[in-house]
């Protein structure tokens, strides 16, 4: 039923998709109401060069997570890391603590909002988008893999922790980038974007997840309905059953 707001991804000569420098001239991105804060582009700076990306909240930002992903950035001097502008009070601290950690705070750009019809093709612009631990992304998790941004996972034995790599296990990204320990998705992070063969990588994933995804069990909205009316049916016949039936697994026919 949102088939016009994603135009572009349902149809392969629909408009265009957003480019960084469409973000960086203020192309696709939601209009300030008034009384509210301005509208934030990206810097010109961000057009070129390697892209990391996480646009959850940032409460979720913790500081191990925060640590890691400003030792990555000392790795990769030619990376910038992108985040939405939530507000300016967090604003100010992630650039003081990024100061501290000894990585110049102009590495680190934000931007407002999109527009509602390109708020997920406009994500597609990063290169890599790097979970949060231990409070993964959930809904922004299913916007990167929808546009066939590649997302590295650190999912450990906490629900909120496992959704992203949950989503991610469901689309055509699969296990591929899934980290175990900080040191791993370091490690998986510095390949990717530090190589010519993780790069290669991931420009033939992204290829591929665009043509899968809508097969793909995350995002196949038939074969999901399916397989929540096969529990609700698998829960009904529990409820009546004398048998005890702690849970309820539904595979979708």
């Amino acid at each position: 039923g949102h088939d016009s707001l994603y135009a572009h991804l349902f149809d392969p000569n629909g408009p265009a998709w957003p480019t960084r420098q469409d973000l960086v001239e203020g192309r696709y991105m939601m209009s300030a109401a008034p009384g509210a804060r301005q509208v934030e582009t990206l810097p010109a700076a961000a057009a070129e060069g390697p892209l990391l990306c996480n646009f959850n909240q940032f409460y979720k930002l913790v500081p191990v997570v925060w640590a890691s992903w400003m030792a990555l950035l000392r790795e990769l001097p030619t990376a910038r890391l992108w985040l939405l502008s939530w507000n300016d009070a967090g604003k100010r601290s992630l650039l003081a603590k990024a100061a501290e950690a000894g990585v110049d705070p102009a590495r680190i750009v934000f931007s407002t909002f999109f527009e509602e019809r390109f708020h997920v093709a406009a994500k597609g612009t990063c290169d890599l988008f790097l979970d949060a631990h231990p409070y993964s992304a959930h809904g922004t998790a299913a916007d990167a893999l929808f546009a066939g941004l590649p997302m590295l996972n650190f999912p450990s034995d906490t629900m909120v922790s496992r959704v992203g790599a949950s989503l991610a296990f469901a689309s055509p990204q699969g296990t591929l980038l899934t980290a175990r320990t900080f040191g791993e998705y370091l490690t998986i992070a510095h390949h990717l974007i530090g190589t010519k063969k993780g790069a290669a990588a991931l420009a033939q994933y992204r290829k591929r997840a665009l043509g899968e995804v809508f097969a793909s069990p995350a995002f196949d909205s038939r074969r999901w309905a399916d397989g929540y009316l096969t529990g609700l049916r698998n829960l009904y016949d529990a409820f009546f059953s004398a048998a005890s039936h702690p849970h309820v697994i539904a595979t979708p026919r």
